[in-house]
């Protein structure tokens, strides 16, 4: 009896294994994407993440290495995670999946509206305060201002990159670059001489 399971459970356990398995994208740019499975198609890699997938034109990739420790994560829905009404209505008005904005968040802060990065990031999506004031953030700490702008700040730079998740990012660092930039040089021009 037990050698009739065994030839049933082994065969399964087999063919689930790839599925336990993930691996890294690593990007020209030094980004690492953890993925779930990928396809190339053409001249772009498919990508499955947790958060949903992502096209990725393959010169932008530079290797794919395999993640040597693999715990699967549990399913979550939205509307459970942290603040997941606030998620839920964000990606609904701004027509954004609401899985990105989680794992956005989740990545950013881990959740803690509190939170404050070393580049001063605020907040939930972690907003500079110049775009948050751009934004008309009153607030930046308020789960609610900072989800709404944060969210609609992704949907623009989404939209400004075709709906490329791996260029918006790298756009939104050429924003900043550029923002710090412009401040600057507005700074050395109200210098006296």
């Amino acid at each position: 009896m037990r050698v009739k399971y065994l030839a049933v459970f082994v065969p399964f356990l087999l063919a689930i294994a790839p599925a336990l398995q993930a691996e890294y994208i690593v990007l020209r740019s030094g980004q690492r994407l953890n993925v779930t499975g990928y396809e190339l198609i053409g001249d772009t890699y498919h990508l499955q993440m947790r958060g949903g997938t992502v096209d990725v034109p393959a010169e932008q990739v530079v290797a794919i290495e395999p993640e040597e420790i693999f715990t699967p994560a549990p399913s979550v829905e939205v509307s459970k995670e942290p603040f997941g009404d606030l998620i839920t209505a964000a990606a609904k008005r701004y027509s954004v999946d609401a899985d990105l904005i989680t794992s956005v968040i989740a990545a950013e802060s881990n959740f803690d509206p509190k939170a404050i990065s070393r580049r001063n990031a605020r907040g939930l999506m972690q907003l500079l305060p110049v775009t948050a004031a751009s934004l008309g953030v009153k607030n930046i700490f308020d789960p609610q201002e900072n989800i709404d702008a944060g969210t609609r700040y992704l949907r623009d730079l989404l939209q400004l990159y075709k709906n490329d998740l791996a260029a918006a990012v790298r756009g939104d660092h050429f924003v900043r670059a550029a923002r710090k930039a412009d401040l600057r040089s507005a700074q050395i021009e109200q210098r006296p001489r």
